[in-house]
């Protein structure tokens, strides 16, 4: 232990120079970096030794740097990998420097990865483990990085088929809707987040096969709220699915004649509201 916990410290001062961290990365194959990775998830070393493993994987995530750090410690039977890890750093650990450091690099990386890229399935799969989590912290980190990754295009498709992701959007939204939390600004992103993928026809087939993503739009309307924002969105989501026959069934069957109804509605509903010049002007209390 006070081996590696002198290794760790001098790694420390090694990565704070620009000069170093592409070194450090690429060294062996990504040797040292998966050795840092274990020893940020051990449970057996000194506080101070895991806060300083942290915060070197931390400092060695740059934009620049983002994909080679996920390639250099990807997730194995030996290794957690280093995603994998700084998710479980998020939703285990207790203390508050460790969980900021391990949330700033997954932020990092999301900025950087898209679809396509090596361990872009696995970033996914990591942001449906912290949204499942349910805690505030994590599910914050879950829907913002969502959003960010939404922003491409490219990535839409392999969202839409990333294995509980929409499920885990559709129940975080039933869940805070019966909470009365329609206000909370997590559920306005997790809208933002399925109005984005609806935005090509390809996404909206696999969006309107998720149950929960129906359930959860039909919450929003039904339950008595005073955000008319986030009806606005959920109305915009369902005309954008309206024209897909399966989803139209499914629809009607959920709530009988209530969603055919509000087919009709939604474009009425989203003219008649000012505020509603452009998507992003109508969610941007989400950003605020």
């Amino acid at each position: 232990h006070v081996l590696v916990g002198y290794a760790i410290a001098i790694l420390k001062q090694l990565v704070t120079e620009d000069v170093n961290k592409l070194v450090i990365i690429n060294h062996n194959c990504g040797s040292i970096v998966r050795a840092m990775v274990q020893a940020a998830t051990r449970e057996d070393l000194d506080l101070q030794v895991t806060r300083r493993a942290v915060l070197s994987l931390r400092e060695l995530i740059t934009e620049k740097t983002a994909v080679d750090m996920c390639n250099s410690s990807p997730m194995s039977e030996k290794n957690a990998g280093l995603l994998a890890a700084l998710t479980a750093l998020v939703i285990n650990n207790s203390d508050k420097i460790i969980r900021e450091a391990a949330r700033e690099g997954l932020s990092t990386i999301s900025l950087s990865l898209c679809d396509g890229m090596c361990q872009f399935s696995t970033l996914l799969q990591c942001l449906v483990n912290l949204l499942k989590n349910g805690a505030t912290e994590p599910t914050f980190l879950s829907l913002s990085n969502m959003r960010k990754l939404c922003y491409k295009t490219e990535n839409h498709l392999a969202m839409a088929n990333c294995i509980g992701l929409l499920d885990a959007v559709g129940i975080f939204i039933i869940s805070s809707v019966l909470a009365r939390l329609e206000d909370r600004k997590e559920t306005a992103m997790a809208l933002d987040v399925l109005l984005r993928l609806t935005t090509t026809e390809p996404c909206r087939f696999v969006v309107a096969d998720s149950n929960k993503v129906l359930e959860a739009l039909e919450q929003v309307l039904i339950v008595p709220n005073e955000n008319t924002k986030i009806q606005a969105c959920a109305y915009k989501i369902i005309g954008r699915l309206k024209n897909i026959p399966n989803a139209e069934k499914r629809l009607k069957i959920t709530k009988g004649s209530y969603f055919e109804n509000q087919q009709t509605k939604a474009v009425n509903f989203v003219r008649n509201l000012s505020c509603l010049n452009n998507t992003m002007e109508m969610l941007q209390f989400a950003d605020s």
